[in-house]
């Protein structure tokens, strides 16, 4: 799954996306994440919003016998910040592996992709 945040992000914009992803017919546990900050230019501080979005995230990510792995591109100080709130909000939730990456080539490498760019593993998905 790939997912690109741009501009300023409003956390409680996660809640609607959350709820098509989790009724997407191609999810499943497991399904290894590539989420895009690249173009992120700030983000609100609505601590209680992100704990919500991510309690439902708990639910629809709740542990499986396969591990979920997330690799976050950051490169930017705004979404290395972004990057590090959200893992805050993952604290305790067993299942999830987290990494966060300054350059798309190794987030692409982590998840196992034999892509070095974004817009190639896009282009080449659809």
């Amino acid at each position: 799954m790939y997912v690109r945040f741009t501009g300023f992000i409003h956390v409680a914009d996660s809640a609607p996306a959350l709820e098509a992803f989790q009724s997407d017919p191609n999810f499943r546990p497991g399904l290894r994440q590539l989420i895009d900050l690249t173009e992120v230019t700030g983000f609100d501080k609505d601590y209680l919003a992100l704990l919500k979005v991510h309690a439902k995230k708990a639910d629809v990510f709740r542990p499986t016998e396969v591990e979920t792995l997330t690799v976050y591109i950051a490169p930017g100080e705004d979404a290395l910040k972004l990057s590090r709130l959200i893992l805050k909000s993952w604290d305790g939730v067993e299942g999830m592996v987290h990494r966060v990456v300054r350059d798309e080539a190794e987030a692409l490498h982590i998840l196992g992709l034999p892509q070095d760019t974004v817009a190639r593993f896009i282009d080449e998905e659809a």
